[in-house]
Protein backbone atom coordinates (compact mmCIF):
# COMPACT_ATOMS: atom_id res chain seq x y z
CA UNK A 1 0.00 0.00 0.00
CA UNK A 2 1.34 3.42 -0.93
CA UNK A 3 1.51 6.07 1.75
CA UNK A 4 0.93 9.79 1.30
CA UNK A 5 2.56 12.16 3.77
CA UNK A 6 0.56 15.37 4.05
CA UNK A 7 2.54 17.66 6.38
CA UNK A 8 5.66 19.31 4.90
CA UNK A 9 7.46 19.08 8.26
CA UNK A 10 6.92 15.31 8.33
CA UNK A 11 8.00 15.02 4.68
CA UNK A 12 11.25 16.81 5.52
CA UNK A 13 11.85 14.43 8.46
CA UNK A 14 11.37 11.41 6.17
CA UNK A 15 13.75 12.85 3.56
CA UNK A 16 16.32 13.65 6.27
CA UNK A 17 16.12 10.03 7.45
CA UNK A 18 16.61 8.70 3.88
CA UNK A 19 19.54 11.05 3.35
CA UNK A 20 21.16 10.02 6.63
CA UNK A 21 20.59 6.31 6.05
CA UNK A 22 22.07 6.30 2.55
CA UNK A 23 24.71 8.94 3.23
CA UNK A 24 26.89 10.45 0.56
CA UNK A 25 28.73 8.10 -1.81
CA UNK A 26 25.75 5.83 -2.29
CA UNK A 27 24.73 4.76 -5.80
CA UNK A 28 21.73 4.95 -8.11
CA UNK A 29 21.29 1.76 -10.10
CA UNK A 30 19.29 2.03 -13.33
CA UNK A 31 17.48 -1.31 -13.65
CA UNK A 32 15.44 -3.13 -16.29
CA UNK A 33 12.07 -4.64 -15.31
CA UNK A 34 13.68 -7.96 -14.35
CA UNK A 35 16.16 -6.25 -12.03
CA UNK A 36 19.17 -6.33 -14.37
CA UNK A 37 21.54 -3.45 -13.60
CA UNK A 38 21.83 -1.46 -16.82
CA UNK A 39 23.95 1.39 -15.42
CA UNK A 40 25.30 2.47 -12.03
CA UNK A 41 25.56 6.14 -11.14
CA UNK A 42 28.07 6.78 -8.35
CA UNK A 43 29.01 9.48 -5.84
CA UNK A 44 25.38 10.06 -4.86
CA UNK A 45 25.00 13.29 -2.89
CA UNK A 46 21.90 15.01 -1.51
CA UNK A 47 20.89 18.61 -0.98
CA UNK A 48 19.11 19.69 2.19
CA UNK A 49 15.42 18.73 2.32
CA UNK A 50 13.01 21.65 2.22
CA UNK A 51 9.22 21.87 1.92
CA UNK A 52 8.90 18.14 1.29
CA UNK A 53 11.50 17.74 -1.46
CA UNK A 54 15.23 17.17 -1.79
CA UNK A 55 17.67 17.41 -4.71
CA UNK A 56 20.40 14.90 -5.52
CA UNK A 57 23.31 14.47 -7.90
CA UNK A 58 25.34 11.46 -9.02
CA UNK A 59 28.28 10.83 -11.35
CA UNK A 60 27.46 9.19 -14.68
CA UNK A 61 28.27 5.66 -15.78
CA UNK A 62 30.72 5.96 -18.67
CA UNK A 63 30.45 2.25 -19.59
CA UNK A 64 26.93 0.89 -19.03
CA UNK A 65 26.64 -2.67 -17.72
CA UNK A 66 23.95 -4.00 -20.06
CA UNK A 67 21.49 -3.18 -22.83
CA UNK A 68 17.80 -2.77 -22.02
CA UNK A 69 14.97 -0.41 -21.17
CA UNK A 70 15.15 1.40 -17.85
CA UNK A 71 12.26 0.42 -15.59
CA UNK A 72 13.34 1.90 -12.26
CA UNK A 73 16.07 3.66 -10.31
CA UNK A 74 17.23 1.90 -7.15
CA UNK A 75 18.98 4.06 -4.54
CA UNK A 76 21.61 2.13 -2.55
CA UNK A 77 24.00 2.77 0.31
CA UNK A 78 27.74 2.71 -0.37
CA UNK A 79 27.80 -0.95 0.72
CA UNK A 80 25.09 -1.86 -1.83
CA UNK A 81 22.05 -2.03 0.47
CA UNK A 82 18.94 -1.05 -1.54
CA UNK A 83 16.92 1.66 0.26
CA UNK A 84 14.18 2.78 -2.13
CA UNK A 85 13.23 2.71 -5.78
CA UNK A 86 11.62 5.11 -8.21
CA UNK A 87 9.75 3.96 -11.33
CA UNK A 88 11.37 5.13 -14.57
CA UNK A 89 8.04 6.72 -15.50
CA UNK A 90 8.72 9.28 -12.72
CA UNK A 91 12.16 10.13 -14.15
CA UNK A 92 13.06 12.17 -17.22
CA UNK A 93 15.63 10.34 -19.32
CA UNK A 94 17.46 12.15 -22.10
CA UNK A 95 17.38 11.08 -24.83
CA UNK A 96 15.35 7.97 -23.80
CA UNK A 97 15.00 5.04 -21.41
CA UNK A 98 16.93 2.82 -23.85
CA UNK A 99 20.31 1.98 -22.30
CA UNK A 100 23.09 0.44 -24.41
CA UNK A 101 25.88 -1.71 -22.98
CA UNK A 102 29.17 0.17 -23.05
CA UNK A 103 27.37 3.48 -23.64
CA UNK A 104 27.08 6.41 -21.26
CA UNK A 105 24.30 7.23 -18.81
CA UNK A 106 24.39 10.58 -17.03
CA UNK A 107 22.25 12.41 -14.52
CA UNK A 108 22.62 16.18 -14.25
CA UNK A 109 20.46 16.32 -11.12
CA UNK A 110 17.24 14.99 -9.68
CA UNK A 111 14.61 15.82 -7.11
CA UNK A 112 12.78 13.57 -4.66
CA UNK A 113 9.44 14.53 -3.15
CA UNK A 114 7.95 12.81 -0.12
Amino acid sequence: MAMTILADGCKTLVLNALQEFIGNDGTVEVQASGGTALAVLTSLAFGMPSSGSMTFTASGDMSNNATGTASKLVFKTSDGTPVWEVPASDVTFTPSTSITSGGTTTLASGSISA
